[in-house]
């Protein structure tokens, strides 16, 4: 039996997407598994090609076929263009993500999935709040997915949720997730150790060796237990905070995005154009290539600046998938990402855009 607190915050979630229900699960991973499962998708579902590898290990779990399609430089979201170039008549369904914040163009989406009979399930996890054509993101689509794990835009630490608005489709994901089992958290912490060690061991082994990327289709297997498990109330706590900050979240995002977007006035730095009213999940800008790129990161990383290199290398990589992703690959190779959370405030965001400028300025100097 669910607890009071854990309905009354299902529906807290649920409202804040705009959505009648949510069912707290595990992870965000989970969530996708169980929903490829309760809607019987066996067949392609279309990723875009530069995210993580989390929601098709999903599709994986589930018995389905990640498939991928590129994405749009503006702003790194898939599109229905990109979409259509890679549907074929294997494909079951769609996963569009609000990549680092940015809303995708939820109308077309929609259209273009109703005219060929897809199932549009949203990925949400980097975005909460936010509008595009007066849609909330992670109210469209069969079911989004939604994540609480740290430094996401809702962080109790971990756990996630399904949002939808159709009642039976939510009562047979309660059903499903009630049988998952829970994970020791010792456990979990040596796997996430694992999987971290694992992954940058055969990307670095990829700049001497591209064929080890072959070695990524190993993960969901391996790392299962990390991806797929009940919802722990542990966590309620924490995540009954993490909702009563929402607000706050969403103000400091947009004002480190806005002060980033301001300082890093480079002929080299090319900021994202997202669609609608973003709430930002990190800064994301692209350099002008992938050597200017990480000696950039290095330097701030030295001077004990947050930043990371999402996502190198890119999905369809982790799955050896045949085709051209060139867009994916490109920012794959270029993008710097600067947090915006709250946990920075804006004299930290003047000083990193500030060592931005600095470094690129070496490197041009030294050139």
């Amino acid at each position: 039996m669910y607890d009071t607190k854990q309905v009354e915050l299902e529906a807290a979630i649920a409202d804040l997407y705009g959505r009648e229900h949510a069912v707290f699960v595990g992870r965000g991973t989970t969530g996708f598994a169980l929903v490829f499962e309760a809607l019987g998708i066996d067949g392609e579902v279309l990723f875009p090609a530069y995210t993580c590898p989390a929601p098709a290990y999903g599709a994986r779990y589930a018995g389905a076929t990640p498939a991928f399609c590129d994405v749009s430089p503006q702003d790194y979201n898939a599109t229905v263009e990109t979409f259509q170039e890679r549907m074929t008549d294997e494909t079951s369904a769609v996963v569009p993500i609000h990549i680092f914040g940015h809303p995708f163009d939820v109308a077309a989406i929609q259209d273009f999935c109703t005219n060929h009979n897809l199932y549009l399930i949203e990925d949400a996890c980097q975005i909460v709040g936010g509008k595009i054509d007066g849609h909330t993101p992670g109210s469209v689509g069969v079911a989004s997915v939604v994540s609480f794990g740290p430094n996401k835009p809702i962080d109790a630490g971990g756990g996630g949720a399904v949002l939808t608005d159709d009642e039976s489709l939510a009562a047979d994901l309660r059903e499903r997730a009630a049988t998952l089992p829970l994970r020791e958290e010792k456990h979990l912490k040596l796997l996430a150790e694992l999987y971290r060690d694992t992954y940058y061991s055969i990307r670095d082994v990829m700049g001497v060796v591209p064929e080890a990327t072959n070695l990524f289709q190993s993960f969901p297997k391996v790392f299962r237990d990390l991806y797929i498990m009940g919802y722990d109330d542990g966590s309620l706590p924490a995540l009954e905070s993490a909702i009563a900050r929402v607000d706050d979240v969403i103000d400091s995002r947009r004002r480190n995005a806005s002060t980033y977007h301001s300082l890093l006035d480079h002929s080299d730095v090319t900021h994202p154009d997202p669609r609608g009213r973003p709430v930002p999940y990190r800064y994301s800008v692209r350099l002008p290539d992938r050597e200017t790129r990480d000696s950039v990161v290095a330097t701030l990383r030295e001077a004990d600046f947050h930043v990371s290199t999402l996502y190198d290398p890119p999905l369809h990589r982790h799955f050896a998938a045949d085709g051209s992703y060139p867009t994916a690959e490109r920012l794959s190779d270029q993008t710097l990402n600067l947090w915006v959370t709250e946990r920075v405030d804006v004299e930290y965001v003047e000083r990193c855009a500030k060592a931005v400028l600095e470094a690129i300025e070496d490197i041009e100097r030294s050139s």
